[in-house]
């Protein structure tokens, strides 16, 4: 079995399902890491699923409301919004496709979206400038 060939990191997310292991995100506390791993033990390595791509936050900047969405064959589960000191500001269950997220009673500022959909988990940087 090789080792994991990622970036060495705390707070990240790992989990199982069936037999294969996930994990991602986190940081090195200089840099927050956005990427999401796949351990298969029956593969031969490690395959990186990137949700960048299929997920979408906009506006950014915002003066209140983020607008998210993902391609059609990502469903978001729920959004958890973060300060850029790492505190957790509020949760959103997602009914909806596209969620929208109130950011209007936050102060300016920089806030990470931790956003979590049935193929993994994406982190957006949002800038709130009212």
């Amino acid at each position: 079995m090789s080792s994991f060939s990622g970036i060495k990191r705390w707070h990240a997310i790992s989990f199982s399902i069936n037999t294969k292991g996930y994990l991602g995100t986190g940081t090195d506390f200089i840099n927050v890491y956005k990427d999401f791993w796949e351990f298969d033990p029956n593969g031969n390595g490690v395959n990186e699923i990137n949700l960048e791509n299929l997920i979408s936050v906009y506006p950014n900047p915002t003066k209140a409301d983020v607008q998210i969405s993902g391609l059609a064959d990502v469903k978001i589960k729920s959004v958890e919004v973060f300060s850029s000191t790492g505190g957790y500001i509020h949760s959103h269950i997602s009914t909806s496709a596209h969620p929208q997220i109130d950011l209007s009673s936050e102060p300016d500022g920089v806030y990470f979206l931790k956003i979590n959909t049935d193929k993994g988990v994406a982190t957006k940087k949002i800038l709130l400038n009212k």
